[in-house]
């Protein structure tokens, strides 16, 4: 029979091995809604029609969005900035 000492320090180490995994299946799916929001981004900025430049600076701008939140207020603004 182990002691209690040992099952403590069993759980304590299985606990922090799980707090890894969870941390790094964050990360995972941090870096795959980057991914996705950098793809449609890409492509909502290609049917823009702006001029390069500003494709490139909402590009830049955008670049950690994980949902492209104002992407769509931003191209109107650029849009009326080129006029």
């Amino acid at each position: 029979m182990t002691s209690i000492e040992t099952k403590y320090n069993q759980l304590v180490d299985e606990n922090a091995a799980l707090t890894r995994t969870i941390a790094a299946l964050k990360t995972a799916l941090h870096q795959s809604q980057v991914d996705h929001a950098r793809t449609k981004r890409l492509w909502i900025l290609k049917e823009s029609g702006l001029p390069e430049q500003s494709y490139e600076r909402l590009n830049r701008a955008f670049a950690t969005s994980t949902n492209n939140a104002g992407l769509k207020e931003a191209i109107n603004v650029e849009k009326r900035g080129v006029r």
